[in-house]
C-alpha cells in the first residue's frame, strides 16, 4: 500500500509518503523531483519528509494527481496522529493580469502627407 500525507506549515507543505512497493516509492521520489523545481523543495531526512514551498502549489497538485491516479496511492492531510484524512485537491491557476489597454486620452499626432 502506498500512501502520501500533506500537512500545512507556516513556512509551506511537508509531504510524507510512504509504499511497500519499491518501485512505486522510487517513482514517487523521481516525479516529485521532476515537477518541483529544487529550489522549492527540500529533502529533511531526520524526520524523512519534503518540505515544499508555497509557490510550487501547481506542481504539488501535478504531484499529488500522479500519485493518486497511476500508483494507486492514498493521498490526504495529515491530522495529529499521521492518519491520511480523505480529501478532493482542487487548484485553480490565479487568475491572469487583464490586457493592457491603451491610455484613452493618448494623442495620436499624424504627419501631413508632401
Amino acid at each position: 500500500m502506498t500512501t502520501v500525507f500533506f500537512a500545512l506549515e507556516s513556512d509551506g507543505f511537508v509531504i510524507k509518503f510512504q509504499s511497500d512497493d519499491s518501485g512505486a516509492f522510487r517513482a514517487l521520489v523521481e516525479t516529485l523531483k521532476l515537477l518541483v523545481p529544487s529550489d522549492l523543495r527540500k529533502y529533511d531526512p531526520a524526520v524523512k519528509v519534503w518540505r515544499i514551498e508555497p509557490r510550487a502549489l501547481a506542481a504539488v497538485h501535478k504531484w499529488a494527481t500522479y500519485a493518486r491516479e497511476k500508483i494507486n496511492a492514498q493521498v490526504g492531510w495529515a491530522d495529529g496522529e499521521g492518519e491520511a484524512a480523505k480529501y478532493e485537491w482542487s487548484y485553480t491557476p490565479p487568475p491572469r493580469p487583464p490586457r493592457q489597454k491603451p491610455d484613452a486620452y493618448e494623442t495620436l499626432y499624424l504627419l501631413p502627407n508632401r
